[in-house]
């Protein structure tokens, strides 16, 4: 409208702020960043909302993912779990959802983005394990994407719900051996350096399965299994952070190769 705007309820009052609205939710409030706005403000409000908008009528992301995205506080997790429900789409639908999918990966790549502790535990683990797991294959399952988090949930509830075994050093080493175990059997699943007939890295196995035991399981899982809804939130985030520090060392790598040498010719 190119001039300042007072959305009120009641009374109007002077406002400094080029946007101001009394009458939004508490909710709206927190995406956009408060009720007043300045102008520079505007645009990463109005795309928030655009956002939010777009995810709620997503069949299979719906109005809960979007709401958890529109709460900065939440904002991380619901993206990821945005990515993987479009991801699971058919190969048309995914390409209708281009646009979206690169917005949200931006989100989840950016520096500033809020965090909580259980999410950063998550990405911790999800980076230990890209020294392990080689990066997927685009066309690659969720299930080979989030292969190592699944291997460490599972192996620490077999070992709390089966054999009855919880000390700390125990579970370090089922995660650990099932993870060596489950690598060498799944053939299209490679560890660094296989391709090179390499070993499977079992002192890097250890750290990340320490890394569980110690970070991940007492603090993102509050030392129990998951519900359901709980760990399809843990799953997307792992499987986002695992992809975007794959993403990441292939572009440091990248930048760090040596300029290709312009071609010469010789004049006879």
């Amino acid at each position: 409208m190119g001039r300042p705007v007072h959305v009120f309820r009641g009374l109007p009052s002077p406002q400094n702020a080029f946007f101001h609205i009394d009458a939004a939710p508490d909710l709206i409030r927190r995406a956009i960043g408060g009720g007043s706005l300045r102008i520079e403000q505007l645009p990463d409000a109005i795309e928030t909302l655009r956002l939010v908008e777009e995810l709620a009528d997503m069949n299979s992301v719906g109005p809960e993912v979007a709401l958890r995205f529109a709460d900065p506080e939440t904002r991380f997790g619901a993206a990821c779990e945005a990515l993987v429900a479009i991801d699971r789409l058919p190969e048309d639908k995914q390409k209708q959802k281009v646009g979206l999918r690169w917005r949200l990966m931006n989100i989840t790549r950016d520096k500033e983005i809020r965090m909580s502790q259980n999410e950063n535990v998550l990405i911790a683990f999800a980076r230990a394990m890209t020294g392990i797991q080689e990066a997927p294959r685009r066309d690659a399952s969720n299930n080979v994407k989030t292969m190592g988090l699944r291997i460490a949930l599972e192996a620490v509830e077999e070992c709390h719900n089966e054999i009855h075994q919880t000390g700390r050093d125990s579970l370090i080493a089922a995660i650990a051996g099932k993870m060596q175990m489950d690598f060498e059997r799944a053939g299209r699943v490679n560890w660094i350096g296989k391709p090179q007939g390499n070993p499977f890295p079992a002192h890097r196995a250890m750290e990340a399965a320490t890394l569980f035991v110690d970070e991940v399981w007492p603090k993102a899982f509050s030392g129990r299994s998951p519900a359901s809804k709980a760990r399809r939130i843990a799953t997307a985030i792992y499987q986002i952070a695992f992809e975007n520090e794959h993403r990441r060392r292939f572009d440091e790598r990248r930048a760090n190769e040596p300029a290709a040498q312009p071609a010469t010719t010789e004049t006879l």
